[in-house]
């Protein structure tokens, strides 16, 4: 026996030798890159002192020594935007310019410490304070931490046990076991050391430990999963392969099926909702997918079922489902995998008065959304806790009489039923017929809505979806039974030609029809009288006097380009032959023809207007020239040159050419064989005209004329004439400050600590992209909300956020500028326009704080053996060597 006590002295000691290599002469790793998830420790508030986590990050056991720091403030939610350094320091304490903005770690790998890489984290917006329910899970988390300490015993080093105080065989040999368990299987040296040991100690005894563990529950306590619970290490949770999924489901009876009874087709939407309880049954969270059963309506799971939880959930029947016999079975199934199922059963039966077939089809989405909104609304009602914090059941028939105590819509705890409804007269209006551009609407009529039932009802303000009427307020919205209540109806000024009608729906706040008001109107077309002419001119060219045939006929065609019919009449002329009309009625769109003809015998030249009457007393007209020759042996001499009329009233600006003055081509000229036209050539440089002054001008063009050919001039008639041309002076473009504008932000708008407010100033004349002397304009100069900034250029917009909530007011500036000709220049006016507006603070979801790592990082060396077991065999042996050397002294 002593020599095996000897031996197993040795085989440790040779044990402790081996272990040296791997703990102290191991090579060093490589740097290890960062990875994971790094935090911050420490609430977003002012005052509070922020630092590193390291809980989730990699290489496990990092520290500061690690990494060195870089804390920076986020100005904008823009990531392009550049950030505000703050410190270089392991910590940084939040200060009051940091409030509404975010914080911005970054932490980098020293690589003499064996890790490279970075890691970055951004906080949660700074705050004043620290939000309560994040002050209240760091209390929490305190209270716990306190706990656990109090839970941990102390643990007993060696120091501690007095020397006096000796293991026990049983102790020795419990040690023995607890170490045979720890020692890795692939260890063959550590391995046979222990079982040396092993050989010469006796059995362990498993009766020992089942003592050592049912001292550990208190008394009278035998529930097996506390005591694991107990036993179990600290920090350790349920591992998630242990984790449970199912539920159950619960109806009030208890049956699993919920019955609707028997319900008229015309009145499924009257039957009463029923409810089903859900209970998680499990251990883990479980979250319910949507469901849409064909038949009902019901409510869903949105929200996460946590262990032991339970919800109340509504079933109804859909409206406009057909008559049968419906047993559906519903069933809510969750991502987990977790299933619950139950009966709905409802009869529907033909309604009796089937005389409208339009009121039987499928339930309207809208009326769904608003039943489920009622249930919905209703249900949270009844749930509402009560003193003693339990949800109050619904007031049920304790005899099974039938008979629902629940109190009615009125109050009373009968039952007894109440009507709604009402009268409207007039339920049809009509507004008659306008003509297009009418500037005075119809009269107003009265609609008269009379409270015809039994209970008091609130009505809704009536309006027209189409805005063609204009309604005005009701003259009182509560009506109790036998009220009355008027609101007027008129039609819009300004609408176009169309036929105009519309419904409006009389309901009450509870959205129950209650009637219907059709109202119509029509606005015709103004009548346009308007005739076309083609062609405008006719020009029978040249023929010799005493001409015996006269020239061809030339067809002229009127067109109705109105949108009334037209009666013509026929034209006349005393040197032209005119056909009678191929039509003198003509329909919008219509045409008709004749045919123009120059008389014989014509001894002068001549152009003669001739017009084509209506009995609307408009007409049209047209052209006809023709030019008489004398005989060849007869000369024709130029007699007088006319003089064209003056031109006035142009634009001033007007460009510097004769189409632009309106000049004409051609004058008329006398000779001895009657009128006729020459052309001539106007001398538009030569004239004083300036169209780059805003003055107004007058002056005179000159032209010379060129006689037609056959025309001589024996008398040397001056062929030069002139035209009189008046432009009008500039009329300088003078804005006023009221159409000066700030879009983008909404007047009075709400928005919140995260926002980007954005807006531009839009000054009136901005848009004169060529100016003239003594035009206005106003230019945006400079805006403010807190702090003022100014525009240099073009484009006048900015955004800003605040970080504060709170009423503020966004104030632009405008300068009124006057252009002198080559430069805008500044007047010394302004303008200010104001836009109010407010600020919320942002809500965040709550993050639970991560404690962190109190931990110091060995050196990093490239052995993956496991150093922990190591150390805890080592642990071990020595306690083995005592544990020996103390049972000799004692046995001897």
């Amino acid at each position: 026996m002593k020599k095996s006590r000897i031996l197993a002295v040795v085989m440790s000691v040779l044990m402790m030798i081996s272990m040296l290599p791997v703990t102290v002469f191991a090579a060093e790793e490589p740097a290890t890159e960062l990875s994971g998830e790094l935090k911050i420790k420490g609430a977003a508030a002012l005052d509070v002192t922020l630092s590193a986590d390291y809980t989730k990050v990699k290489p496990e056991g990092l520290t500061d020594e690690d990494v060195t720091f870089l804390w920076e403030r986020k100005v904008s939610e823009s990531d392009k935007d550049p950030l505000v350094e703050l410190s270089k320091e392991k910590t940084y304490k939040v200060t009051a310019e940091d409030i509404g903005y975010k914080i911005v770690l970054t932490v980098t790998g020293i690589e003499e410490k064996g890790v490279t890489g970075e890691l970055k984290v951004t906080s949660k917006e700074v705050t004043e304070t620290i939000p309560e329910e994040e002050l209240a899970e760091e209390e929490n988390q305190e209270i716990i931490s306190e706990e656990v300490q109090e839970e941990i015993p102390a643990e007993e080093t060696e120091e501690q046990i007095p020397e006096e105080e000796v293991l026990e065989q049983d102790q020795f040999e419990e040690i023995s076991e607890e170490v045979q368990e720890e020692i890795p299987s692939d260890s063959d040296v550590n391995e046979a050391v222990i079982e040396e040991i092993l050989v010469n100690e006796e059995v362990y005894n498993a009766d020992a430990e089942e003592e050592e563990l049912t001292e550990t529950v208190e008394p009278g306590t035998e529930d097996t999963e506390n005591a694991e619970e107990e036993l179990m290490p600290l920090g350790e949770s349920i591992p998630e392969e242990s984790l449970t999924y199912s539920a159950e489901v619960y109806t009030a009876d208890g049956s699993g099926i919920l019955d609707f009874g028997i319900a008229a087709s015309d009145a499924v939407g009257d039957v009463e909702y029923q409810t089903v309880t859900v209970k998680n049954t499990g251990t883990g969270t479980l979250h319910f997918e949507s469901i849409s059963p064909e038949h009902f309506m019901v409510q869903d799971i949105t929200e996460p079922l946590e262990s032991d939880g339970e919800i109340s959930l509504w079933i109804v029947p859909r409206e406009g489902i057909a008559a049968g016999t419906y047993q559906d079975t519903i069933t809510y199934t969750s991502e987990e995998g977790a299933e619950v199922s139950f009966q709905a059963v409802l009869t529907v039966q033909e309604q009796e008065d089937t005389a409208s077939e339009e009121n039987v089809s499928e339930a309207d989405p809208i009326e769904e959304s608003l039943i489920i909104e009622n249930i919905s609304e209703e249900l949270n009602m009844e749930e509402e806790p009560d003193i003693d914090g339990q949800a109050e059941e619904p007031v049920s028939d304790p005899d099974n009489s039938g008979e629902n105590t629940e109190p009615d819509d009125t109050g009373n705890g009968d039952g007894e039923e109440t009507e709604v409804s009402v009268s409207v007269s007039p339920d049809l209006l009509d507004f008659g017929t306008v003509t297009e551009g009418y500037e005075t609407a119809p009269e107003a009529q009265t609609v008269v809505i009379t409270n015809t039932g039994s209970t008091e009802i609130t009505l809704v303000q009536p309006v027209s979806e189409n805005d063609y009427y204009v309604i005005d307020a009701l003259s009182q919205a509560t009506l109790a039974p036998g009220e009355n209540a008027e609101f007027t109806i008129q039609p819009t000024i300004g609408l176009g030609a169309n036929s105009y009608s519309d419904v409006l729906s009389i309901v009450s706040d509870k959205d129950e029809a209650l009637g219907d008001v059709t109202v119509s109107f029509k606005v015709t077309q103004a009548e346009n009288h308007l005739l076309t002419i083609t062609p405008d001119s006719l020009d029978f060219g040249t023929v010799e006097e005493g001409y015996e045939t006269a020239p061809k006929a030339q067809t002229v065609t009127v067109t109705n380009a109105g949108n009334v019919k037209e009666t013509l009449g026929q034209p006349v002329s005393d040197r032209f032959e005119i056909s009678e009309l191929s039509s003198y009625e003509l329909e919008p769109g219509a045409s008709c023809t004749f045919t123009v003809q120059p008389k014989l015998n014509l001894t002068d030249s001549f152009t003669e207007e001739i017009s084509v009457p209506n009995d609307a007393g408009t007409s049209v007209s047209f052209f006809a020239s023709i030019a008489v020759a004398a005989k060849k042996d007869t000369p024709v001499k130029l007699v007088e040159i006319q003089k064209p009329g003056d031109i006035s009233g142009l634009d001033n600006g007007t460009e510097k050419t004769a189409e632009a003055f309106g000049l004409p081509s051609t004058v008329v000229i006398k000779t001895s064989s009657g009128e006729m036209k020459a052309k001539v050539a106007w001398d538009v440089k030569g004239c004083s005209y300036d169209p780059a002054s805003t003055a107004a001008q007058t002056f005179s063009v000159k032209g010379t004329v060129s006689l037609p050919e056959g025309v001589t001039n024996p008398d040397n008639i001056s062929l030069v004439t002139a035209v009189k041309v008046t432009v009008n002076a500039y009329e300088a473009s003078v804005v006023s400050a009221e159409d000066n504008q700030i879009t983008g932000i909404t007047p009075n708008g709400q928005y919140t600590t995260k926002s980007t407010i954005s807006f531009t100033a839009v000054g009136a004349g901005m848009d004169n992209k060529s100016p003239r002397k003594g035009d206005i304009r106003y230019l945006p100069f400079s805006w403010s909300v807190i702090n003022t900034n100014t525009w240099t250029s073009a484009p006048y917009a900015a955004s800003f956020g605040m970080g504060r909530s709170g009423e503020y007011t966004l104030t632009v500036t405008f300068n009124r500028q006057k252009y002198d000709g080559s430069n805008w220049v500044n007047t010394g006016e302004q303008d200010i326009r104001k836009v109010a507006f407010s600020v919320v603070q942002a809500a965040d979801p709550t993050v639970t704080p991560t404690p962190g790592a109190n931990q110091r990082s060995a050196v990093q060396t490239g052995d993956d053996t496991p150093i922990l077991p190591l150390v805890v065999i080592l642990i071990a042996a020595v306690i083995c060597i005592a544990g020996i050397l103390v049972y000799r002294k004692k046995k001897k």
